[in-house]
């Protein structure tokens, strides 16, 4: 369940039922306490600063699609976050629509931080021209580090990795143990059947009422800029 704010995901079962017991008196949430549940250890005590967004994982495919204008967005989200001064954090490819939003922040003078495990340097042929390029031992520490390096998610067309990724920083911000922002670029519907499924999963009792606060979606890059501007929690 949610708190009253809607921002803090609870659980009663873990907690045997009936949040208030659990808070000070007069805390009207867990957010106003300034608890979060982490673990079944149940609460930490977490003040959650405001920061302003400086970096920014994008999670993309290293295939460009069949629809060109997914090589576009791609290209006009790297070109905002350059002009913008918003490190790009990435896979480190220089393929499909990864290699694109590189390029095009590069090119805009930005900054541009590439992730990539070593077993597939030669497969997606690693970008040599990014700012600083990070070779990690395998898969499971590259996300580490996407995650990690980054203040917000975005989420552009892509292939299962690109799921993989959303999905883990998804459940992260579920379980409180993030509260960045993940926002889905929609360009030209491509994600209506992802977000199909998210509230399908809601309507089936899988998931909260309320879940679909943990993430944003957009159309364009404007809005997806606009977001990013403003500060949001660590």
């Amino acid at each position: 369940m949610w708190c009253a704010e809607k921002r803090c995901l609870t659980n009663n079962h873990l907690l045997g039922g009936g949040l208030s017991r659990f808070l000070p008196s007069g805390a009207a949430s867990c957010q106003n306490a300034g608890y979060s549940l982490l673990c079944p250890a149940f609460f930490c005590r977490r003040k959650q600063s405001i920061m302003t967004i400086r970096s920014c994982s994008v999670f993309c495919g290293s295939r460009p699609g069949h629809d060109p204008a997914h090589m576009q967005v791609a290209r006009a989200l790297g070109t905002a976050l350059g002009e913008a001064g918003l490190t790009l954090v990435y896979g480190g490819g220089t393929a499909g629509l990864m290699g694109a939003v590189a390029d095009a922040t590069l090119l805009a003078g930005g900054t541009v931080k590439g992730i990539i495990p070593r077993f597939l340097e030669a497969q997606e042929i690693l970008h040599e021209g990014v700012t600083d390029l990070e070779v990690t031992e395998d898969m499971p520490s590259r996300k580490a580090r996407l995650f990690e390096e980054a203040d917000a998610y975005v989420i552009l067309p892509g292939g299962f990795g690109t799921f993989d990724e959303f999905m883990e920083v998804l459940v992260n911000r579920q379980l409180g143990l993030s509260q960045r922002p993940i926002i889905i670029l929609n360009t030209n519907g491509w994600a209506d059947p992802l977000i199909a499924l998210l509230q399908a999963t809601q309507a089936q009792g899988f998931a909260d009422a309320g879940a679909e606060t943990l993430y944003e979606v957009v159309t364009d890059v404007p809005s997806v800029m606009r977001r990013l501007k403003k500060p949001s929690r660590a």
